[in-house]
């Protein structure tokens, strides 16, 4: 069975936290995203685990090495905050090209997480990075799944993966099975959502979630199935349809 988790930010202003806890639980999801702190004890009451929370911004990141003194300390208290409150994952970026190359920005990314990395290891904390198109983030450089497995690569660390987002990976035109199956170690997590208006993943006819969902699974894919997309008119129904969508799948 697979294990499925939603986000919080697509959900809880449309719903309200209690009733969406409540419902997703119901439905049979087990995890819950990017909870704010004043809410978590009300999702763990509902039975949800709170898998994850991210730290700083996309458009300004660590690709370029004036903002080190600054977003590494920053990130280093997102991890102590994290430990504090038993989240294992830590959602990190690069930032935004603003003119500079790929080479250069990676380069200085895989310095500041080499930095980082360490101390994520000894309290715990997973950092998992994002990819994401350039549709909903325009300018963003870590744009390609390849970007993404370099740094965890180059990092080399047990506490830095990638959250894998199929629906920016897909509007990116990248290999989504190959990167998927032929990375499989490097993926702590996973997104979905249906393209191109990140509607609900049940309704997805551009991206082969059916073949994709049983590869990885047989593949040996154990995290979470992340559901992140924005809903309609009837959140509860689209909430329920992603959910035994998946479940079909396997």
């Amino acid at each position: 069975m697979l294990k499925q988790s939603v986000a919080y930010w697509c959900f809880a202003d449309r719903m309200g936290p209690e009733k969406f806890f409540k419902e997703a639980y119901a439905i049979g999801y087990r995890g819950i995203e990017m909870v704010p702190p004043e809410h978590r004890a009300q999702a763990r009451a509902c039975g949800l685990e709170v898998i994850n929370h991210n730290c700083g911004t996309i458009e300004r990141g660590m690709n370029k090495i004036e903002h080190h003194d600054e977003l590494i300390p920053l990130h280093k208290a997102g991890i102590d905050k994290n430990a504090a409150d038993g989240i294992k994952g830590l959602i990190v970026f690069c930032g935004n090209r603003d003119g500079q190359g790929d080479d250069e920005g990676l380069a200085n990314t895989i310095e500041a997480f080499q930095k980082i990395a360490p101390y994520a290891e000894s309290k715990e904390v997973v950092l998992l990075f994002e990819m994401f198109n350039q549709k909903d983030h325009p300018d963003y450089m870590g744009d390609s799944s390849q970007f993404g497995f370099d740094l965890c690569r180059a990092v080399n660390s047990p506490s830095m993966k990638i959250v894998y987002d199929i629906y920016h990976m897909s509007l990116m035109k990248q290999p989504v099975m190959q990167d998927l199956t032929h990375n499989l170690d490097l993926v702590s997590h996973l997104h979905l959502a249906a393209a191109a208006q990140r509607n609900c993943t049940a309704d997805a006819r551009a991206i082969p979630y059916p073949e994709i969902i049983k590869t990885v699974h047989e593949a040996g894919y154990q995290g979470y199935w992340g559901q992140e997309f924005v809903p309609g008119n009837d959140p509860h129904d689209e909430l329920a349809r992603a959910f035994e969508y998946m479940a079909n799948c396997v």
